[in-house]
């Protein structure tokens, strides 16, 4: 009760400076969009698209973070890992298979259980879900980057509990125009990036996009190929069409390929030999390893077979728009294609310990139909549609060094290999309705409901290759070895069938759920917006295709979610100064909530278990402030904060015992973050230069629940700066002078749990960047 007591007080404080803002200057008050406004000194608008129509930013009841690709390259947002720096409530972590190739987003708390998990924020282009490595580099001709904070699944749909991150290219053009720009760095980082803009006729156009980039690796590997190095390259081409007022159509396609040498995991706890499979009693020389690796440091690996990770994706996204007086309907259609291949080597040491081969082939193909329209004098706003996604995953044939599985080739050789071939269909359908209504000028409410039917299938084998001398089962193997079929014939789930003798698993399941919100907001004056919602989220279940169990633990059941969220947003003008000033808080009451631990079990061996353990309450809030001082100068400052426990639930723990997570503290993401910016623009004979400095600090937490040093990522701060001069002596040049991390920060990034093993490892973020940019506008 104290600490709902608490969360009450911080949303009154919240609500409560919000008024302050307000109430000093409610005559002078108005909107950054005003035309009496001089850009030097006012705060620019922000258009979103949040609720799936453009509005201001200042104008929607969600709690939203926008940045322009001008605030992006202030704060050195060139890929997902630095977006998080830069975006309160946010944090990316690397994924098990692809490292920091792509990215896993954690909002709220909310986040991917596992690899195999759905994922808790979703990644949108252009409207289209898409796969990570889509995206996780491709910060190129971007119009804006929009990260949406609590459940989205009205609009967005299932597995949005913790938000969505749209993404939004830039659009074809009638005018012939386009840039190129290239970096050099330390490091010997070479970057090229270009567009442009063709118009074919008065009716079509033409962009076409992309970026280039490589970099040595960052971790020196004295027995191999450095590692975390640069090696990408992605394309993006749109064609849109409007043959008259009516229609607009717009065609994109994307293409991502990067061929890299994996994150360095560096070794970062190692228990003492207790009993198999802990890594210290099946390795000897592990121990004596982790002490080498802790004398190198983080910058410094001995590895002899060093990881790789490449990665070819392309997608297809169609939006046609019919606009007729007070109503448009919008067709989105999307197909993507993801080809991944890669070796993980996650115990970090030069003994074939735990190391991972993973071939992944992924399809995914959408389409959704939306109808927006207004009633009664734009008093009324309906926006309604039906939703369809297929994803299918198969083994992807490629360059694999010990064979390719769609879940992974697990390697712990004192024991056995274990291949596992993996199909899985996944089919997800939907309706949904939103209305908003003015009750007056001032006060408008909302309602929406979206019901949502998925389907999915696993088909599997699985096999356990055993070496002399292993003694994991019951019994030990003859002096040749043998190969076994893992699956286990009992217990069997309904809908799940297992052929021991042909190696084959079948199995189906179906989840339905709806998510619905209701909302209310109020502009008690101009410039102000009070607003408070509740909403109800659902994220999939799905299948635990590691394990080689097929009863009650194969399949884990969907989570769902009641949040309550209140805040404001409001901007004035004092006199000569700009302000705006947003905050929200939340309150989450999660009931079936998904947790993943790798578990060792003595006749089945590892797996990696999705387990719905019971319920949590996670509570939190942000705030922005922008201010515009002086003419020229713009200084802006984040805060976020986020905490939670576990109220009830059981997971089965690493070493395959139950234990008890009532009362534990929730962790995945840290609970204090902000950041500081301010740019300066000064005219001079040679161009327009501005200034711009970024700091971004992050308090330490645990990564999962338990509390082991090695699981803690230490709070850490990254200073940026940026020095850009424009239009150089009145050419179409810009330059740029640009550093990263100029204190050369060491933090951690990613921890890898392979607590059922005896270790953990991490891979860490990149050292002091820093380079040259130009740039060429025609």
């Amino acid at each position: 009760m104290r600490r709902n007591s608490t969360m009450s007080g911080a949303t009154a404080v919240l609500l409560g400076l919000g008024a302050y803002v307000a109430a000093p200057s409610l005559a002078q008050a108005r909107q950054a969009s005003s035309p009496a406004a001089e850009p030097s000194t006012s705060i620019a608008e922000v258009i979103v698209t949040a609720r799936r129509t453009e509005e201001n930013l200042q104008d929607v009841p969600l709690t939203v973070t926008a940045m322009s690709p001008k605030i992006l390259a202030e704060r050195a947002v060139n890929d997902v890992y630095a977006l998080q720096m830069a975006t309160p409530s946010l944090q990316v972590q690397g994924t098990q298979s692809e490292g920091r190739a792509s990215g896993s987003y954690v909002i709220h708390g909310q986040k991917a259980a596992g690899d195999d998990a759905p994922p808790g924020v979703v990644a949108y282009l252009n409207e289209v879900p898409v796969f990570g490595a889509e995206i996780a580099r491709s910060f190129f001709d971007i119009n804006n980057v929009q990260v949406l904070k609590g459940p989205q699944g009205t609009l967005f749909g299932r597995n949005t509990n913790g938000g969505a991150i749209l993404f939004e290219s830039v659009a074809p053009s009638a005018h012939f125009e386009g840039y190129a720009t290239g970096r050099i760095g330390n490091l010997n980082e070479r970057y090229g990036e270009a567009a442009i803009n063709i118009p074919l006729s008065d009716k079509v156009s033409l962009r076409a996009a992309g970026n280039i980039e490589r970099r040595d690796g960052f971790t020196k590997n004295t027995e191999g190929a450095d590692l975390d190095n640069l090696n990408y390259e992605n394309a993006r081409i749109s064609l849109r069409v409007q043959p008259n007022d009516v229609v607009d159509n717009k065609l994109v396609v994307n293409y991502s390929h990067s061929n890299e040498r994996g994150p360095a995991y560096i070794l970062s706890d190692l228990a003492p030999c207790s009993s198999p499979p802990a890594m210290s009693c099946i390795f000897p020389a592990a121990t004596s390893q982790f002490a080498a690796q802790q004398a190198l440091g983080i910058r410094k690996v001995a590895l002899s077979t060093p990881g790789y990770i490449e990665i070819k994706a392309y997608g297809v996204s169609n939006t046609t728009t019919f606009q007729l007086d007070n109503l448009t309907i919008k067709n989105v259609f999307g197909y993507h294609d993801a080809k991944f291949q890669g070796h993980d080597d996650y115990d970090g040491i030069d003994s074939t310990g735990l190391t991972v081969e993973y071939a992944r082939h992924a399809k995914q193909l959408s389409e959704e139909l939306q109808v927006q329209g207004s009633l009664l004098d734009d008093r009324l706003r309906l926006i309604g549609g039906a939703f369809y996604l297929d994803t299918s995953e198969d083994p992807f044939k490629g360059r694999t060094a010990m064979g390719g599985t769609s879940v992974g080739y697990v390697d712990f050789p004192a024991f056995f290999v274990n291949p596992q071939y993996t199909h899985r269909e996944e089919t997800s359908k939907a309706l949904f309705a939103q209305a908003s209504y003015k009750l007056t000028d001032t006060l408008t409410v909302t309602g929406g409901y979206r019901y949502t039917w998925d389907e999915t299938e696993l088909h599997d084998s699985q096999y356990r290759v055993f070496f002399p001398g292993t003694v994991l089962l019951p019994f030990t193997p003859p002096a040749t070895g043998f190969s076994a079929c893992s699956l286990l014939a009992a217990p069997i789930s309904p809908g799940v069938t297992v052929d021991t003798t042909n190696c084959m698993r079948s199995a189906s399941a179906k989840f339905a759920a709806g998510n619905y919100i209701a909302s209310m907001d109020w502009k008690p004056t101009e410039g102000v917006l009070l607003y408070t919602s509740f909403r109800h989220g659902y994220k999939s279940g799905g299948f635990n295709s590691t394990s080689s169990y097929s009863g009650p633990g194969l399949i884990f059941q969907p989570e769902k979610l009641n949040d309550l969220e209140v805040g404001f947003k409001t901007q004035h003008r004092f006199g000569d100064v700009d302000v705006r000033f947003n905050g929200s808080g939340f309150h989450d009451w999660y009931d079936g909530l998904q947790l993943t631990n790798v578990v060792v079990d003595p006749t089945a061996g590892p797996q990696s278990l999705t387990q719905t353990i019971g319920k949590a309450k996670l509570w939190g809030g942000e705030g922005e402030l922008i201010v515009i001082p002086v003419r020229n100068l713009t200084l802006n400052a984040t805060v976020s904060y986020f905490d939670g426990k576990f109220t009830q639930g059981t997971i089965i723990g690493t070493n395959n015992m139950p234990v008890n997570l009532a009362g534990v503290r929730y962790n995945s993401q840290p609970k204090l973050t902000y950041t500081l910016n301010a740019s300066y623009g000064l005219d001079t004979d040679f161009g327009r230069l501005t200034p711009s400095v970024f700091y971004s600090w992050r308090q330490g937490f645990y990564f999962t629940y338990e509390k082991s040093p090695g699981n803690f990522i230490s709070s850490y701060g990254l200073l940026n700066a940026r020095i850009d001069l424009a239009n150089v002596a009145g050419s179409n040049v810009n330059l740029a002078l640009y550093g990263k991390n100029l204190t050369n920060k060491a933090y951690a990034q990613t921890v890898n749990l392979g607590q059922a093993f005896g270790y953990l490892s991490r891979f860490y973020g990149e050292p002091r960047i820093f380079g040259l940019e130009a740039t060429v506008k025609f």
